[in-house]
């Protein structure tokens, strides 16, 4: 009897969804037959009806109407208990995937079906939502999110996260497929101790990579465009698992003993009640990598609200540089100063990442290169804060020899030249004194070893200086001489930016500002002009300042004339350079707050 019935229940049921098969978008009311069926009496529990109807409504789209209506029907489902765990967890995977993060009444609603599900049966529901949850595109990443989010608002899941049995499958199933970054905006909702509890039991211990001869693992699959790859993932260590998360609790016990002891110290230990600093004392008592699982850390403090996020950053740069026990990867300092470059208007910000890449030799200059722009944009880009940053010298900042292609100036009058008479001696060859841009070559120094970003962002630094609104033209004229000075002792060929910033900050800004031009300093600029922008330009200036030199009278029409055309044409050049550093070798992670022109526009108004 029971089996005709149950035969039944599927006919019945496949006769409801014979009219939709052709439909590709399940509305209301296609869906309310569909609900009305299994709500009532001839669905048989034996005949697997839910189950038939996921594996149907898979390739299908629902609207939000259909949606909701199914998950009222599931409601009443899980309140009767006439599903087993599995179905119901399957069927709730669909509202999951269609209906978490897009309706929020959805959303209650399938808390409401988590609540209402008895407690044996609860386990078996978020195990089969877990497992039918795509972890290989951004938009099932975000719905991971958003489920684990619905899960933390659940009655049964606000207490302790390392201590419920739910919560433990949850994290074991995940940490597997995807990192802490990648569930950032949950991970950003925990307290620290659960945040350093969880990462240490779940996360951490996928660090510690087996050698590659182990051939213990787990099987895996990742299906690509038209491929399929199989490799074998390897095993958490149980093992390692276990005496780091003894370390950690012997380590936070000490803690709080000692701070029950100084209750009644004025000050406190600045690492009291820091268990994220615990964890990474004992990760580096085993020596194990902490930098991907520090810079997963990084994107989850990014994940929380923005008026702290600073705050959070600078206490574990400051957590990691002070403790005697731990250090400052190169990555998690590289990371860090991008945020605060990344951050506009704040001065304190830029100062951080000033403060970072100090201390932190083995970073590039080139890999944070609005540094020294954004610090004397600000004001406090002092020489010596500038040229450190320019002395800065990692392997990528060198040029090896044997890629150096400056070919000297008048090489071509310097080579020998042949005479009738045999036996006269060999001419002898002169060092070449110039490159090919003018600029003189001084006797005893090697070809430049500058890479060619490095030499432009020095002839940017040198405009950033001429346009400094902070500071005087005498200053800003100083500050762009040093880094002539900078290029030339260096060997490094210059750009008519630079004598255009010698320009701006020599003669026209004092003529502006209607003060005396020395003649060393007038001869110096214009005989710059004259090897770099040609000897036209260098006349026409010239005749600006003897007009102005001349009974000290300033020629208002023509120095405005003159400013206002040759601003035109340093926009137009301070482009190409800043094109062309940005191409030629510019890190890809370096983070840039504005465009040049809108930059230097907003400065110089």
């Amino acid at each position: 009897m029971g089996r005709s019935l149950t035969e039944n229940s599927v006919q019945a049921f496949d006769a409801v969804l014979a009219p939709f098969e052709a439909l590709e978008e399940i509305k209301l009311e296609h869906m309310r037959p569909i609900v009305d069926f299994l709500l009532s009496a001839a669905d048989e529990p034996a005949a697997g009806n839910a189950a038939k109807l996921v594996s149907w409504l898979d390739p299908r789209s629902l609207s939000h109407e259909a949606l909701r209506a199914m998950a009222q029907m599931l409601l009443h489902k899980a309140k009767l208990g006439t599903m087993t765990g599995y179905e119901l967890g399957n069927a709730a995977a669909i509202l999951v995937q269609r209906g978490c993060s897009e309706s929020a009444d959805v959303s209650e609603l399938i808390v409401a079906i988590l609540e209402a599900v008895p407690n044996k049966a609860r386990f078996k529901v978020v195990t089969a939502i877990n497992h039918r949850l795509d972890q290989r595109t951004d938009e099932g990443i975000a719905r991971i999110e958003c489920w684990l989010l619905l899960l933390s608002s659940c009655h049964f899941m606000r207490d302790s996260r390392y201590d419920n049995t739910i919560w433990r499958e949850v994290y074991r199933y995940f940490s597997v497929h995807l990192r802490m970054s990648q569930l950032s905006s949950y991970f950003a909702r925990l307290n620290q101790e659960d945040l350093a509890r969880v990462a240490l039991t779940y996360w951490v211990p996928r660090l510690c990579t087996p050698s590659p001869d182990d051939a213990s693992g787990v099987s895996d699959v990742v299906t690509g465009k038209g491929k399929t790859f199989r490799f074998r993932r390897p095993r958490m260590d149980i093992e390692l698992a276990s005496r780091l998360n003894a370390d950690f609790k012997t380590l936070r016990s000490e803690r709080m003993e000692a701070d029950e002891t100084s209750q009644w110290l004025k000050r406190k230990h600045r690492w009291v009640q820091k268990p994220l600093r615990d964890v990474l004392v004992v990760l580096a008592r085993y020596d194990m990598p902490v930098e991907s699982f520090l810079l997963d850390i990084c994107e989850v403090f990014k994940a929380k609200p923005p008026f702290i996020v600073d705050g959070l950053l600078w206490m574990l740069y400051r957590t990691l540089s002070l403790d005697d026990e731990l250090h400052v990867p190169t990555a998690v300092a590289s990371s860090l100063i991008h945020h605060y470059l990344g951050r506009q208007n704040d001065p304190g910000a830029v100062r951080r990442a000033w403060l970072i890449f100090k201390n932190s030799p083995t970073i590039s200059l080139l890999e944070c290169s609005d540094l020294p722009l954004r610090l004397i944009q600000q004001g406090d880009g002092t020489p010596d804060r500038i040229f450190y940053l320019l002395n800065r010298k990692t392997p990528s900042d060198i040029t090896p020899l044997s890629t150096r292609h400056f070919t000297p100036f008048g090489q071509e009058e310097d080579t020998p030249t042949t005479t009738d008479n045999p036996t006269s001696p060999p001419q002898q060859q002169h060092q070449p004194l110039y490159y090919p841009d003018g600029s003189p070559r001084l006797a005893g120094l090697p070809r430049c070893s500058l890479p060619t970003p490095l030499i432009d962002l020095v002839h940017l630094i040198a405009y950033a200086y001429a346009t400094q609104p902070h500071t005087s033209s005498r200053v800003s004229s100083r500050r762009v001489w040093e880094c002539y000075r900078f290029l030339q002792d260096r060997g490094a060929p210059l750009s008519p930016l630079l004598s255009r910033s010698l320009v701006q900050a020599g003669l026209l800004r004092p003529l502006k500002e209607r003060k005396f031009l020395p003649l060393e300093q007038t001869r110096f600029v214009l005989g710059l002009v004259r090897r770099l922008e040609g000897p036209q330009v260098a006349e026409n200036l010239d005749r600006l300042v003897w007009d102005a030199r001349r009974g000290n009278r300033i020629p208002g029409k023509a120095l405005g004339d003159v400013d206002r055309r040759r601003a035109a044409e340093d926009q137009r050049l301070l482009g190409r350079v800043y094109g062309r550093f940005r191409r030629a070798g510019r890190r890809k992670n370096a983070v840039v707050g504005k465009k040049p022109r809108e930059y230097w526009r907003e400065r110089k108004g």
